[in-house]
């Protein structure tokens, strides 16, 4: 299922809002989990290959990667010998952008960078439409509305408490409140609300409020108001327009605020299956989303009558899963596409390094790069 923003609950269960599935769609498209990194995306652990099969550091032992961070071509037609290089300029941009999606993100994106290329996921929905082309995190932020702030503004932030206003973007310190992404901001305009600074206990965070602006609800769910999704937090409603950004809004107690747009489904929701190379997926909504296997080299297989997935031809058995997306090295990532690994190089995208966490809300593998 494709989901936008899982909200996630501060302190005593309250959702503070900011990247498949997020309170992670207010900032970003995604499952919301706290990044451990600094206002540029760096991290303060350290960064090595993780090997989610074995609990352990490791160095894979097949395709190692050339000097250009990708995998040496193989001809054998064994797995990972039909993933395209980088001269094939549509699967790099799918590349570039999932790349930039995940490691742009103050939070995490909805699904991770091998299941965004494994699924050609950027180009599944028209909600994601503006991020196909992204270049830079700045490109990010302008489809999204959510960015790391500045060291200058993080630390005033933290200087106020956790959490101010400049105008309408809220700013996040690493001080900020519960789980509010650290060193984030939201430009609360362009998400259709006004930048709102809250307490709980002694930290403060800011976050964007939007229609009705107040509320009574004392439930963790998201409650919808024409298109926007909120929950009610402290009297004040707290989210975002879904409809701004291409997204729509169902009351759900999952924390989601926004989902993707798709179309209506003629099947069972949670059924999937092959049309030629392209993965017909209805998700929990009765919406239906198109995902490219061929865009990534894959074919579409089908698992059982209601079932299928994109997987890279040769692969069975697979040479990872999307569990073990992690780090090869100090700056080259480590994904897994369609059961074959592939080998991408933070320095191509302007950073200098990578780290690997667990998204705690979903318990998803993340590797994504950072200065």
């Amino acid at each position: 299922m494709i989901r936008l923003r899982l909200t996630p609950w501060i302190g005593a269960g309250l959702c503070v809002a900011s990247s498949a599935v997020g309170c992670n769609f207010i900032v970003g498209v995604g499952d919301y989990a706290v990044r451990s990194t600094d206002s540029d995306g760096s991290s303060s652990g350290e960064t090595s290959y993780y090997d989610a099969s074995t609990g352990v550091d490791a160095q894979p032992a097949q395709q190692q990667p050339d000097s250009d961070g990708t995998p040496d071509a193989d001809t054998t037609g064994t797995c990972g010998s039909s993933l395209p290089d980088r001269s094939d300029l549509t699967f790099q941009q799918l590349v570039d952008a999932c790349v930039l999606a995940i490691s742009c993100d103050p939070a995490f994106f909805n699904v991770n960078i091998s299941q965004c290329i494994t699924n050609s996921y950027i180009n599944s929905s028209l909600t994601f439409e503006c991020l196909r082309s992204i270049a830079s995190c700045s490109d990010f932020a302008a489809c999204m509305g959510v960015s790391y702030a500045s060291t200058a503004d993080w630390k005033s932030a933290d200087n106020a408490g956790g959490g101010l206003c400049q105008g309408q973007v809220a700013i996040n310190g690493k001080t900020a409140a519960g789980d509010t992404p650290q060193t984030s901001a939201f430009d609360c305009a362009m998400l259709g609300g006004t930048c709102a600074v809250m307490a709980d206990g002694t930290a403060l965070f800011a976050n964007c409020n939007v229609p009705p602006q107040s509320c009574t609800q004392l439930d963790r769910n998201v409650h919808c108001s024409a298109s926007y999704g909120y929950q009610c937090m402290f009297g004040q409603a707290i989210g975002q327009n879904c409809g701004a950004i291409g997204g729509t809004c169902v009351d759900n107690n999952e924390g989601i605020l926004c989902y993707p747009r798709g179309a209506a489904c003629a099947t069972a929701a949670g059924t999937s299956s092959c049309e030629g190379t392209t993965l017909e997926s209805c998700d929990s909504t009765n919406q239906l989303f198109s995902y490219d296997c061929s865009a990534a080299g894959e074919i579409c297989e089908t698992l059982t009558p209601t079932t299928a997935h994109c997987v890279s031809p040769g692969c069975s058995p697979p040479q990872c899963s999307d569990a073990d997306e992690g780090c090869n090295g100090s700056h080259t990532l480590m994904v897994c596409v369609g059961g074959a690994r592939h080998y991408i190089d933070c320095t191509t995208y302007g950073f200098s390094q990578c780290t690997v966490q667990p998204n705690t809300w979903t318990n998803v593998q993340y590797a994504w790069c950072h200065n």
